[in-house]
């Protein structure tokens, strides 16, 4: 079996490295290819999509790992061409994928919101006089814990909203706290979990960011892991890295979800898991 793994220069080399390295012990063949290195063809009654002059169809199963704010118009209009080619079966994420191909944290709060699932209550567009402060501004297409701010003033909140665009900005509820934590989901199980302490002095807990990574507490385990399954089982996504966190009265709020998840701070706390083998066995037999 030939598997195709279609990546940007940007994304977490860790993962892109252990899902290479697992996948030579199953697949015959695996390609990693630039994400600029792809071509479409229309013509009447046809759509051909080539990967290093090789057509697409010849692959038996496909993994993206493209990080959303580097995505580039052009692959989003290839995602769309993508499942008219091949069977998003052949996909990781691919019934995800071909609904929502990478929705950004705007996207991600509206549909959590609709399948009423606990979220920070979050604001876009004109919000400047609708919310408290102190508040927390993010960037939407963002991730790795980038452009996230913590805002107490309304001028450094239009500062900053204005830095980052107005339609890729969202304001959400301040919830004290100097940790999240994250559960990895595959295939509807849990993988693991993990807690993500914020370094001194800053505000988000990425490990790209000076976050540490640790066990997560026992009586966070359980709705960690409830969450997260019903998050992925509503949505159809396959793999994911779900992050929440817990306010002083333990109520949980999803913070995001990660649908092309880094996990070399979760190999660290969970080291017997292997989350790269058991990706690789999972989309292999599929």
């Amino acid at each position: 079996m030939k598997l195709l793994i279609i990546a940007d220069n940007r994304v977490n080399i860790y993962p892109l490295k252990k899902i290479v390295s697992e996948g030579k012990k199953v697949f015959s063949e695996i390609i990693l290819a630039n994400t600029k290195e792809l071509f479409c063809h229309f013509q009447k009654g046809q759509t051909h999509i080539y990967v290093n002059n090789i057509d697409i169809r010849s692959f038996d199963r496909i993994i993206i790992k493209s990080s959303f704010e580097k995505t580039s118009d052009f692959i989003r209009e290839f995602n769309k061409s993508l499942f008219q080619v091949i069977d998003k079966e052949k996909v990781l994420n691919g019934k995800y994928y071909s609904k929502y191909f990478y929705a950004s944290k705007t996207t991600q709060m509206s549909l959590l919101a609709k399948l009423n699932l606990p979220i920070p209550e979050t604001y876009f567009g004109n919000f400047e006089n609708k919310i408290s402060l102190p508040t927390v501004l993010k960037n939407s297409t963002e991730n790795n814990g980038k452009a996230v701010s913590k805002v107490n003033y309304i001028r450094n909140l239009i500062k900053i909203k204005n830095r980052y665009g107005k339609a890729k900005t969202i304001a959400q509820s301040l919830i004290k706290s100097n940790c999240d934590y994250r559960a990895i989901v595959l295939n509807n199980q849990v993988l693991g979990s993990m807690k993500k302490t914020k370094p001194k002095g800053k505000f988000t807990s990425n490990i790209h960011q000076g976050g540490k990574y640790s066990q997560i507490e026992a009586k966070y385990k359980k709705p960690l892991s409830k969450i997260a399954l019903s998050v992925c089982k509503k949505l159809e996504i396959e793999l994911a890295g779900i992050d929440i966190i817990f306010d002083k009265n333990d109520n949980p709020y999803i913070l995001e979800i990660n649908d092309c998840p880094g996990f070399e701070g979760f190999d660290k706390v969970n080291p017997s898991v292997n989350v790269a083998k058991k990706i690789i066995d999972y989309i292999y037999s599929k």
